[in-house]
């Protein structure tokens, strides 16, 4: 059925080396199951010629014989792994949890001049790999980096959690594992980036996130999203990021500066190293739309900002460190020591925030104030990644 590579024969319509008739065996014009394409060189588009894989023993029909994840072609042109086996060094991570998509089979998308139009293959969406989370470690090496831990159980990233827990495969809502020792099950598994420390950005590292024995709140969370039950409340400081934290209401309202009211009519110009007092009333909502003064044993952190044009766009720049609200207000003297920050026109912002930021001191929802008559601006987030 080869022609030894005889491209231009006219029984063999693709140029391959196969003929026509060994690639439709049966005759019928389709591309059944067993045979291949007589119209495409590369029948299941891994970027690998039929002829050669039927020498390679791969399967022509499919685009990832060894089901990793990673396209035959990716495996054997790029990545020099073995395409029949999805763990070629043995080290308990997939091959393309290694190395992750190398060539265009492995993603989706369509075949770029193809007619009639056909699609790559996306093996890693076929075999259910993430194609971002993976540890870039050699899937030739057990031990890439020769710490004297397999790749599989080392943490590159060092967020206490080891590679295989970061990539592991998830059904039925959990990512399982499996290290010679039999399997072994997590929510929260085979969510994050093995790259990354901080995956969501939330301040938690993501061994922390999915270990309810050492979270700060006690329970586990998602460390691919920084406000896992969509409460309001990141991850970091949430009582119990499984659960929706219901809190009360709070306002900001008669932000003085220097002991001028901040209507929106009075302008406000600053100065480098300008020292000044903001002050103003912070009060909560009770369970019949009444606002009360906050108490003083409750406090929360507010973050000062001035807001100025810095060529391209209005930016708000934090001024001074976070200072606690008092019994229903709060008061501080802050000094315009940022290099950011120029002489000139600027905005008054706050937003308070969870004191200190501890999941065990919440009290009230979190509130901005922006001056009125102020321009749009981006609000600065509170959360902030965990350094790498």
């Amino acid at each position: 059925g080869q022609n030894n590579g005889n491209q231009g024969n006219p029984s063999d319509s693709d140029g391959d080396g196969i003929d026509d008739g060994s690639e439709d065996s049966n005759g019928n014009g389709q591309v059944d199951p067993g045979e291949t394409n007589p119209n495409d060189p590369d029948t299941d588009h891994d970027m690998i010629h039929d002829l050669q894989e039927i020498w390679y023993g791969t399967d022509p029909g499919n685009p990832d014989t060894d089901f990793d994840g990673l396209s035959d072609g990716s495996e054997m042109l790029v990545a020099h792994v073995d395409p029949l086996d999805k763990d070629t060094d043995n080290d308990y991570l997939w091959d393309s949890q290694e190395t992750g998509p190398l060539m265009p089979s492995d993603g989706p998308g369509q075949i770029p001049n193809s007619n009639p139009p056909a699609d790559w293959p996306n093996t890693f969406g076929r075999a259910g790999i993430h194609p971002l989370h993976f540890t870039k470690t050699n899937p030739l090496m057990q031990d890439t980096n020769s710490n004297g831990i397999i790749d599989a159980l080392d943490d590159q990233d060092n967020d206490q959690l080891g590679n295989i827990f970061e990539v592991a495969f998830r059904g039925g809502g959990v990512g399982t594992v499996d290290v010679g020792t039999g399997p072994r099950s997590n929510a929260y598994w085979g969510l994050s980036d093995p790259r990354v420390a901080d995956t969501d950005c939330d301040n938690l590292m993501d061994g922390v996130e999915v270990d309810q024995f050492v979270a700060p709140s006690g329970h586990a969370s998602n460390p691919s999203k920084a406000d896992t039950d969509n409460d309001g409340l990141t991850d970091d400081v949430d009582p119990d990021p499984g659960a929706t934290t219901v809190l009360p209401a709070t306002r900001i309202r008669n932000v003085l500066l220097n002991g001028y009211l901040l209507d929106g009519v009075r302008v406000v110009n600053v100065v480098k190293q300008m020292t000044f007092t903001v002050s103003g009333i912070f009060e909560w909502q009770d369970g019949f739309g009444v606002w009360r003064a906050t108490d003083a044993g409750s406090p929360m952190d507010v973050y000062l900002y001035l807001v100025q044009w810095n060529g391209t766009a209005w930016v708000a720049y934090q001024v001074g460190p976070a200072f606690e609200t008092g019994a229903g207000s709060f008061s501080s003297s802050v000094r315009i020591t940022s290099d950011d920050i120029h002489a000139g026109l600027a905005y008054v912002f706050a937003q308070t925030d969870i004191h200190n930021r501890d999941p065990t001191a919440v009290y009230y929802s979190r509130t901005t104030w922006t001056e009125p008559n102020g321009p749009a601006f981006q609000i600065p987030d509170l959360a902030q990644c965990v350094a790498p």
